[in-house]
C-alpha cells in the first residue's frame, strides 16, 4: 500500500455534488462554445463519451450484465484542482471489506494520470477509485500487462506517475523526471502499481485489480 501524505492539504471543497448534463454538439455551439472543445465525441448504447476507451468499457460492462451509470457526478475539488468527473459507477460493484462509494476512471495506458487529484478526491469524498488504463487488445484480459511508477513527495503531499511497460527496477529513473521534488527538494518516495489499480480513501493499493465470478455474489473485485 502506498498511504496518503502525514502533511494532509489544507485546500477542502466547498460545493456539493452535482450531476453535469451532457451535450449534442448543436446545443453546446448554441451556447457559443467552440467546437473543438467539444468533450463527447463518441455515442454508444444512446449515450455520449469522451473516449473510445470508454466506449469499450462500456461494451464489457453490457457484456457482464453490470448496470453502469457514465459520470454520474461531478464533485468540486478546490481552487487548485477545480472539478472532478469520474467516468462511471457500477451499480452493486464494490471491494470486500468496503462499504465506501466505488467510481471508476477509464484511461488508455499510457496516457497521462492525474494521481494527485485522484487521492485527493479519495481523501476529500470518503470514496474509492478504480484506475483502469488498458492498451487496446481486451480490457479484461489485455495481451500485454502495464505498469505505472509513482513518485510521491510526502512533503508537498503531491504525486506524480510514470507509464512502463515492465515493472520498473528499483534504480530506475523515468525520462524527464527530476530525482527530487522541485518545489522543495524532498527526495520522493517510490512505488510500482499496475495500469489496472485502486485508490482507497487516498490509500494506493498496489496489487492488480481483477473482476471474477464468485457462486453467490456473482461478479466482484478482487485483488491478485
Amino acid at each position: 500500500m502506498c498511504p496518503p501524505p502525514n502533511s494532509g492539504s489544507t485546500e477542502r471543497p466547498w460545493r456539493k455534488p452535482f450531476k453535469a448534463e451532457k451535450m449534442l454538439l448543436g446545443e453546446w455551439e448554441s451556447k457559443g462554445r467552440e467546437t473543438h472543445n467539444y468533450p463527447w465525441r463518441h455515442e454508444y448504447d444512446n449515450d455520449l463519451f469522451r473516449s473510445t476507451a470508454e466506449v469499450e468499457w462500456t461494451k464489457t460492462f453490457n457484456q457482464l450484465g453490470l448496470p453502469w451509470e457514465s459520470e454520474p457526478l461531478k464533485f468540486d475539488m478546490g481552487p487548485k484542482h477545480v472539478s472532478y468527473t469520474p467516468d462511471f459507477t457500477i451499480t452493486g460493484l464494490s471491494f470486500p471489506g468496503s462499504d465506501r462509494p466505488l467510481y471508476i476512471e477509464v484511461k488508455r495506458f499510457p496516457d497521462e494520470v492525474d494521481l494527485t487529484k485522484y487521492v485527493r478526491f479519495t481523501e476529500w469524498y470518503k470514496c474509492d477509485l478504480l484506475v483502469l488504463a488498458h492498451q487496446r487488445g481486451g480490457v479484461l484480459k489485455p495481451r500485454k500487462e502495464g505498469y505505472f511508477l509513482v513518485l510521491r513527495c510526502p512533503r508537498c503531499d503531491t504525486y506524480d506517475c510514470f507509464a512502463c511497460d515492465e515493472p520498473p527496477p528499483e534504480d530506475y529513473q523515468p525520462p524527464y523526471a527530476p530525482p527530487v521534488c522541485q518545489a522543495c527538494q524532498s527526495p520522493f518516495a517510490r512505488v510500482a502499481v499496475p495500469n489496472y489499480f485502486l485508490i482507497q480513501q487516498g490509500t494506493i493499493a498496489t496489487g492488480r485489480v481483477a473482476l471474477e465470478r464468485h457462486p453467490i455474489s456473482g461478479l466482484r473485485l478482487r485483488f491478485r
